[in-house]
C-alpha cells in the first residue's frame, strides 16, 4: 500500500495544501509550527478516522469553516483509489471511490497506517487508560473481532454502570436477577478482549526487543506486560464480591476496561527509570514492531508516520533507526532539522521543504 497524494481542505491551519508522496522515505522538513504535525496527523485521520492529538475532533475545524475534508490517492495491489472523508460538526462520512460507507467501521482498515509521536512518551509516562490507547487502534487495524468485541463489551459495560446506580435508589429482584445476566455477558466479552490482548504482547516482545537493540545500539532487555486486574476463572466472582464498593460508586471496577500495560528495561519500569531517549526508543519500537504484525496478519504493509522522530535521539540512535526502516515500502517522516542524518540514510528519500 502507498500513499500517492493527501490534500486537506480546512483541517487545523490549513485552508487547502496538497503533498505528494512516493515510495520508500518519505522527509518532511520544516520549523516549529509550519504544519509538519498536521500533515501527519490527517494521513493518521485517513487511516484510523481519529486523531492521534485529541479526542476532540471539533478541534480538528478550521476556525472560519464549519468542516474539513480529506482527500487522498492510495494505491493497492497495483490499483489506485480515491479516498475522501468529510467531517461536519456533527457527523462523518466516509467515500471510497466516491461510493459512501455506511458505517465508518467498515471502512477502517482500508488504509492501514502506525503513527509514532512524542505524545506517546507522554502516555507511556501517564495513567492506563493512556497506556491502553497505545495499542487499540494497532489492534484494532488486525482484527475485526477485536473492533466488534470491544464495541459489544462497550455496550454492555454502559448498561451495566446504569443498571448499577438505578439498584443504589431501587433494589428490586428483577434488577438483581438483571444484574447477574449482565455479569456473565461482561465476563464471556472481557474474556475474549483480554485473550487477544495476551496474545498480541506474546508477539511483540521478542520483535519489540531486538527493533530496540538495533535502534539503540544497545544490548538491554526490553519487556512488555499486559496487567490484568482479573483472569478468566475469577473475572465473574470477582464482580460479586466488589458489588457492594460498585454499588456506591455506579461504575465497574473490574474487567479489560480498567487493565494496563507495562514496559520494562533491563526488569525496571521503562515509565519511572528510563531516560528520555530510552523511553523515545521504546515506543519507536513498539510501533515498528506494530507494523510487522499488521503485515503479517493483512499480507500488507502499512504507512509508517514518525513525527518528531529524530529530536531527543542522539546522532548515532536517529542514523540507526533511519538504517533500519530504510528498505521500508513507504514511511513518511517529519523533523526541523537533518543537520546530523548522514547522506547515505536520505538517499532516493523524498524530501518535503513545508512552507
Amino acid at each position: 500500500m502507498i500513499i500517492k497524494s493527501l490534500k486537506i481542505v480546512n483541517f487545523r491551519r490549513f485552508i487547502g495544501k496538497q503533498v505528494v508522496f512516493k515510495k520508500g522515505l518519505n522527509v518532511i522538513v520544516g520549523s516549529n509550527a509550519i504544519g509538519k504535525t498536521t500533515v501527519l496527523e490527517a494521513i493518521y485521520y485517513l487511516g484510523i478516522t481519529k486523531s492521534f492529538k485529541t479526542s476532540d475532533e471539533s478541534a480538528l475545524i478550521n476556525n472560519n469553516s464549519e468542516e474539513f475534508a480529506i482527500f487522498a490517492n492510495v494505491e493497492r495491489d497495483g490499483l489506485d483509489n480515491d479516498i475522501k472523508i468529510k467531517r461536519m460538526k456533527n457527523a462523518k462520512i466516509v467515500f471510497l471511490n466516491n461510493n459512501p460507507y455506511k458505517k465508518v467501521s467498515e471502512y477502517l482498515g482500508t488504509v492501514l497506517v502506525v503513527c509514532f509521536s512524542n505524545n506517546d512518551c507522554v502516555k507511556l509516562n501517564g495513567s492506563s487508560k493512556d497506556r491502553r490507547s497505545l495499542f487499540e487502534p494497532l489492534i484494532c487495524q488486525i482484527s475485526n473481532f477485536y473492533v466488534n468485541e470491544c464495541n459489544n463489551y462497550r455496550k454492555i459495560l454502559n448498561s451495566r454502570n446504569a443498571l448499577l446506580k438505578r439498584l443504589n435508589f431501587e433494589k428490586k429482584e428483577s434488577n438483581t436477577k438483571l444484574l447477574e445476566v449482565m455479569n456473565s455477558q461482561l465476563v464471556k466479552s472481557g474474556n475474549k478482549i483480554i485473550n487477544v490482548r495476551q496474545k498480541i504482547v506474546r508477539k511483540l516482545n521478542d520483535e519489540i526487543n531486538e527493533i530496540y537493540n538495533e535502534i539503540s545500539g544497545c544490548n538491554e532487555k526490553i519487556e512488555l506486560e499486559y496487567c490484568s486486574n482479573t483472569t478468566e476463572e475469577k473475572f465473574l466472582n470477582q464482580l460479586r464480591l466488589n458489588y457492594e464498593e460498585e454499588l456506591k460508586r455506579g461504575h465497574t471496577e473490574v474487567g479489560p476496561h480498567r487493565d494496563d500495560y507495562k514496559f520494562k528495561i533491563n526488569g525496571l519500569d521503562a515509565a519511572s527509570t528510563g531516560s528520555q531517549g530510552q523511553q523515545k526508543s521504546i515506543m519507536i519500537s513498539l510501533k515498528i514492531a506494530f507494523s510487522k504484525m499488521i503485515q503479517s496478519v493483512k499480507n500488507e504493509t502499512p504507512t509508517l508516520l514518525l513525527d518528531d522522530v529524530l529530536g531527543e535521539l542522539d546522532e548515532n540512535r536517529q542514523n540507526n533507526l533511519l538504517d533500519y526502516i530504510r528498505n521500508y515500502q513507504q514511511v513518511i517522516l517529519s523533523t526541523s532539522t537533518l543537520a546530523d542524518v548522514k547522506k547515505e540514510n536520505l538517499e532516493n528519500a523524498n524530501i518535503i521543504e513545508l512552507e
